[in-house]
């Protein structure tokens, strides 16, 4: 493949397109950062408008309770009934709340100064209407001397010239606010139209410009692509031709070792056979005239050459398992489980065992390798529980809808963790053969079984404290048990 960067490819490409793209965008940035400001002007604008309305609003409720106080005081001094009292009681009870709601707004210098005088003039006009309506209601007719109206027109009107004067003084501010917001609108749609056409046209012609210095190398970097992909199409012919190649001599000398191995262990087998029974027979000869020396020697070759072919039964099986066909079908584990116990329990007549099997699922898998794959591990469970005077094995599952895990776990003599990665190799041991007899390839057989099913296998323990080991069987794909 060529090496030469093209624009298409290289440097000079990604900084133009970076230009296309960074150019248009920080001119739309600055335009959103402007009109992000007007719109916070026009919101602050609008909050005061609004603030201005609710002054006015409190101006003209508090007016309209102060007349409602004067005409129920007058309507009582005239005819003396106690229900042209009404309208004052309310206005007396709400002007004080008005007038503290007023305060409150955001008001000028002058508006607070009338405002406080409405406070002053009001609190002498209460004064004056509430003893002239004490003496009315006394029936002393003093009141109509000393309460001729006029004076608390005149403290009433007072407070309305200065309401005026905050209503008069607010409805300028909220005038301006309006002519202000309706401007700032205005230069803002011509602004934005002006700076909106003006960007248009920038990224227009900067675009095309780009695009057009873009588009004078597409030609040669197509060429290019075209070059390329003619050369990946043969590299990966070629890839293809030694994976198959590749494939093809792991396959042979994968049937070379099976064949190897077999016929090993078929040619072996004849001259362990003779070995053992000349050692037999030698032994008999010798039963009474060798010393115990020589006995003992015979005995060993008798033990090691069934030992020895025990392996090569082992070796065998071993193989079997790698070539034989797996044909998966619906297993009830259960019932299989328990018929391998009833199988290896040969080996420990007499001894104290417990067994405890959960509840076992139906599973995905070939029955004959999962026979092997129990019958291994139980087996090995019920051997390295041998020095304990009761042994207890345990054989439990989690079942799911993709994959089932299995577990096998005794109170045996386990195993140091740190060489737990040898478990599962051929001829791998952590126990003499002194110890516990065997040859190293059940656990093997083991996961090679389980690997052939997809699944995985691994063991915890500890030494003297016992082992468990696990194994799943995944599902066929498109078939849920």
């Amino acid at each position: 493949m060529s090496s030469t960067a093209t624009p298409f490819t290289g440097i000079a490409f990604r900084q133009r397109l970076t230009r296309v793209l960074i150019v248009p965008m920080l001119l739309i940035t600055a335009i959103a950062t402007v009109l992000a400001a007007v719109v916070l002007r026009l919101s602050t604008l609008s909050r005061a408008a609004a603030a201005s309305e609710r002054a006015i609003a409190e101006v003209n409720l508090l007016e309209r309770r102060l007349i409602d106080a004067e005409t129920g005081t007058r309507g009582f001094l005239q005819f003396g009934e106690e229900e042209f009292l009404e309208p004052k009681h309310s206005a007396d009870r709400d002007i004080p709340i008005s007038m503290e709601a007023l305060r409150g707004e955001a008001l000028d210098a002058e508006q607070r100064r009338q405002s406080d005088q409405v406070a002053e003039v009001y609190a002498r006009w209460a004064g004056m209407s509430g003893a002239a309506v004490a003496m009315r209601r006394a029936g002393d007719s003093r009141y109509a001397a000393l309460d001729t109206g006029i004076e608390r027109k005149h403290l009433m009107d007072d407070m309305r010239r200065s309401l005026q004067v905050i209503r008069d003084r607010e409805t300028v501010r909220a005038a301006d606010r309006a002519a202000q917001a309706a401007t700032m609108t205005r230069r803002t749609v011509v602004v934005t139209l002006a700076v909106a056409i003006a960007v248009g046209v920038v990224i227009g012609t900067f675009t095309r410009r780009e695009l057009r210095r873009l588009g004078g190398t597409y030609q040669v970097t197509l060429a290019e692509m075209e070059t390329n992909t003619a050369q990946l199409e043969t590299l990966t012919a070629s890839l293809e031709q030694r994976v198959e190649e590749r494939t093809r001599q792991w396959q042979q000398a994968n049937q070379e070792l099976e064949a190897f191995t077999y016929s090993v262990s078929h040619d072996l087998r004849a001259p362990l056979r003779h070995i053992s029974g000349f050692s037999q027979l030698l032994g008999e000869a010798m039963e009474r005239s060798a010393s115990p020396q020589v006995r003992h020697y015979v005995s060993r070759i008798v033990q090691r050459t069934h030992e020895a072919g025990q392996l090569i039964d082992d070796l065998l099986a071993f193989s079997r398992t790698g070539r034989v066909e797996v044909v998966r079908t619906r297993v009830d584990s259960e019932t299989l489980v328990r018929s391998v116990v009833d199988s290896v329990m040969a080996d420990g007549a007499g001894r104290g065992v417990e067994w405890s099997i959960g509840s076992l699922p139906v599973v995905d898998a070939d029955p004959a390798l999962l026979r092997i794959v129990f019958t291994n591990l139980l087996s090995n469970a019920l051997k390295y529980t041998r020095p304990r005077a009761i042994a207890t094995i345990a054989v439990r599952a989690t079942h799911g809808p993709a994959i089932t895990t299995f577990s096998v776990e005794d109170n045996g003599v386990g195993f140091d963790m740190q060489y737990g990665d040898k478990l599962f190799g051929v001829f791998q041991r952590l126990h003499g053969a002194d110890e516990f007899d065997g040859t190293g390839i059940g656990l093997a057989t083991v996961k090679r079984i389980v690997a052939r099913h997809g699944g995985e296998t691994w063991a915890e323990g500890a030494l003297d404290r016992g082992a468990t080991f696990w194994f799943t069987i995944p599902a066929t794909a498109g078939r849920e048990l």
